[in-house]
């Protein structure tokens, strides 16, 4: 049995599972149910439906077995499973090797403003802005990943590292920060080709005027709102303008690539076709080459995986969503998003920056998880933050001085 206070990915790596071409494993916390699926089987949605199946049956055959007279049995002579010493050799030297892939610490919250997320979504419809919530989760993606930095009570720590090890933290660190991801967005494919389930589209974001609108768009109205004149307004009035030209094209944007995957015309696509239809012999060596060279990594597979699967059905008892990537190194993140019944997401993060095996190695595996922790903690800041902004922006008004 497992503890639920841990992060699912946590739970998943301290339990006995199946792992590779192994369906599923069931796992315990005492109060829920956790489903490890393998991605070769399962994709989000299909895993999530699985998952609700399982758990209607399990209900219904509780209200059957309680009705059942008890008989008393003798217990089961439990399975003994054990490990050869090749096995262990094996396994041994994969976590001696400095490309061990396996190292990943795992981060979760569920303090997004669902309320605040609607709200702004709602003002900016009436502005003629049509954003999704997945559209208002990747933008803020890109601010975090553009303006992320590690607080300074994290960064005094790292700086009491010797220095062999804290000089490539903090170069790991400095790399999480100013960038622009490329994200792989898996779309449900399963209304237009449910043979298919899943297309994935990488996700770059091409509009660079959408950060300086954004900042000059934010610092107008914080000067109109310290200072409210005719200048001011006039400042905010125009820089709102701008700001919400580019978020319509970065919304325009996204459905393009939306549009363009759901057709099984996307350049993911085309390769994963090319792929599959080559002898095995010949996929696995195609399969690397994009991993040893960083700009057509992340064309063709992205730096980090964004998959968002939506809001579950109402009386669903699905709460929280781990995804999956593929078995290279070359995933900085995991994102998985998921939203309840009752309107709560939770937000998973799966970090397999390059401070990460070093950090673990050392034996500094809690300063690992805090800054996992603070990575998801500041993205979801960025979420609630974007939409106070947007609303704010949205509902501001001139007002008629007389003077």
């Amino acid at each position: 049995e497992q503890d639920r206070g841990l992060p699912v990915g946590e739970i998943r790596r301290n339990a006995r599972r199946g792992i590779g071409d192994h369906p599923l494993t069931i796992l315990r916390t005492g109060q829920t149910i956790l489903f490890d699926q393998s991605h070769i089987f399962f994709d989000g949605i299909w895993g999530m439906a699985i998952a609700e199946v399982m758990t209607n049956q399990a209900s219904s055959w509780v209200q059957h077995l309680t009705s059942i007279k008890t008989k008393k049995m003798s217990a089961p002579e439990p399975l003994q499973l054990r490990i050869s010493p090749d096995f262990i050799d094996e396994t041994n030297k994969l976590r001696a090797a400095e490309n061990y892939a396996f190292y990943e610490v795992d981060a979760e919250t569920s303090s997004v403003d669902m309320r605040l997320v609607q709200q702004a979504r709602k003002f900016l419809k009436q502005r003629g802005i049509k954003l999704t919530i997945n559209d208002m989760l990747v933008l803020s993606r890109v601010f975090h990943a553009a303006n992320y930095e590690p607080n300074d009570f994290l960064m005094k720590e790292v700086r009491t590292l010797p220095e062999d090890l804290r000089k490539p933290v903090l170069k790991s660190l400095e790399d999480s920060g100013g960038y622009n991801p490329a994200l792989l967005i898996p779309i449900d494919a399963s209304f237009v080709q449910p043979k298919e389930r899943i297309y994935p589209i990488t996700f770059r974001n091409a509009i660079g005027g959408i950060f300086g609108a954004h900042q000059e768009a934010i610092a107008a109205l914080q000067a109109h709102t310290d200072s409210p004149n005719d200048k001011s307004w006039e400042r905010l009035d125009k820089a709102r303008r701008s700001y919400f030209a580019y978020l319509n094209a970065f919304g325009e944007m996204l459905n393009a690539f939306k549009d363009v995957a759901m057709q099984g015309e996307s350049l993911n696509i085309s390769i994963l076709k090319l792929i599959g239809n080559l002898p095995p012999s010949s996929q696995h060596p195609l399969d690397q080459i994009p991993q040893r060279s960083g700009p057509l990594n992340e064309v063709i597979k992205g730096e980090e995986v964004f998959s968002n699967v939506g809001r579950v059905a109402e009386n669903s008892s699905l709460v929280r969503f781990l995804s999956a990537k593929d078995d290279g190194q070359a995933k900085r993140f995991v994102w998985g998003i998921l939203t309840d019944d009752t309107d709560r997401m939770t937000v998973t993060l799966r970090d397999f920056r390059p401070h990460v095996p070093l950090l673990t190695r050392a034996g500094h595996h809690r300063l690992t998880q805090k800054l996992a922790n603070d990575y998801v903690l500041t993205f979801v800041a960025e979420v609630n933050q974007l939409s106070l902004h947007l609303t704010d922006m949205a509902l501001a008004e001139d007002e008629m001085r007389w003077g």
